[in-house]
């Protein structure tokens, strides 16, 4: 029998988007650490986790990872409108912004690090008061009050290969680590000290390929086992 049971909820590389499903990090992770995966939710984001955490729990995982944020952390104006709920102007992005936003310019003008101070603070404002992003928070509190005796392991938004993203994911990093409650059960887990920004590991600008799902579910796995040693 399996000893580490594990449940996975996030965006598409919980899927294995551009990779085959057995070269996703969950998979990978479990083998790993012999453990299973009993239950997965891909594309989901965090105000989503309300709907998504708790069937995930009725299948009593050792292990709940969170892998969420990079759909909302991004220098993307279209996807920061439609969390500010002005569908009016983001219903069909401009094709510039694909070009922008998959950039891999290296150098960052003063004008772009202008329109990302002022993304960081409009994101801010999402995160810390929207109703939907607080109910989340608060669920996932309530989650981990109820299952102490599962570790919850909350990854950062991953890095990718355009320096706006990483700017702002690196941000969101900070600002959901600061946001979470402490509690014995929760790790937080960096993932751009898991990840480089080399373009060997990713399949496109935005996604892992099979490289770096693997160095993803190395990191991780070396996390699980260091806390559950301190645990013992």
């Amino acid at each position: 029998m399996k000893s580490l049971r594990i449940a996975v909820v996030g965006g598409c590389h919980v899927a294995g988007y551009g990779v085959n499903p057995e070269q996703s990090f969950p998979t990978l992770l479990a083998k790993l650490l012999d453990g299973e995966v009993v239950g997965q939710t891909a594309h989901a984001r965090f105000v989503d986790l309300p709907q998504h955490l708790k069937p995930l729990l009725t299948q009593h995982p050792s292990h709940v990872v969170i892998q969420i944020g990079n759909h909302e952390f991004s220098a993307s104006w279209y996807r920061l409108l439609r969390q500010l709920k002005l569908k009016r102007w983001a219903k069909n992005p401009p094709e510039k912004e694909s070009s922008e936003t998959l950039d891999h310019c290296r150098v960052m003008s003063l004008a772009m690090y202008s329109q990302m101070a002022v993304m960081s603070l409009l994101m801010t404002a999402i995160w810390l008061f929207s109703a939907p992003h607080r109910r989340s928070f608060q669920t996932l509190e309530r989650c981990m009050r109820q299952y102490p005796a599962t570790a919850f392991i909350f990854l950062s938004p991953f890095p990718d290969l355009n320096p706006g993203d990483n700017i702002l994911r690196r941000f969101g990093g900070w600002l959901l680590h600061h946001r979470l409650s402490s509690r014995p059960n929760l790790y937080w887990v960096d993932s751009h000290q898991l990840l480089r920004t080399d373009s060997q590991l990713y399949v496109d600008a935005s996604h892992l390929n099979p490289q770096g799902h693997r160095a993803l579910s190395y990191g991780l796995a070396a996390c699980v086992l260091r806390n559950t040693v301190l645990a013992m």
